[in-house]
């Protein structure tokens, strides 16, 4: 099982693990034109938002996957 940990600020939750398909995520990201990317996530097996860091008008929803454990 393969995994990335990147550099994140986490508002207004403790600690979360999700999990994404990860074609759908590099799509995700690949079409956002900005350095940051916002997450909004509504919990654990939850999905999850993904919006450009300066342009809100761009939206991408993703369904996280259960993590293998």
């Amino acid at each position: 099982m393969a995994s990335q940990r990147l550099p994140a600020s986490l508002t207004g939750a403790d600690a979360l693990t999700v999990a994404f398909n990860p074609g759908y995520l590099l799509d995700t990201l690949t079409s956002l034109d900005s350095p940051e990317v916002r997450f909004h996530l509504l919990g654990p097996g939850q999905r999850a938002l993904l919006t450009d860091g300066s342009d809100s008008a761009h939206r991408h929803l993703l369904m996280s996957v259960k993590p293998l454990v």
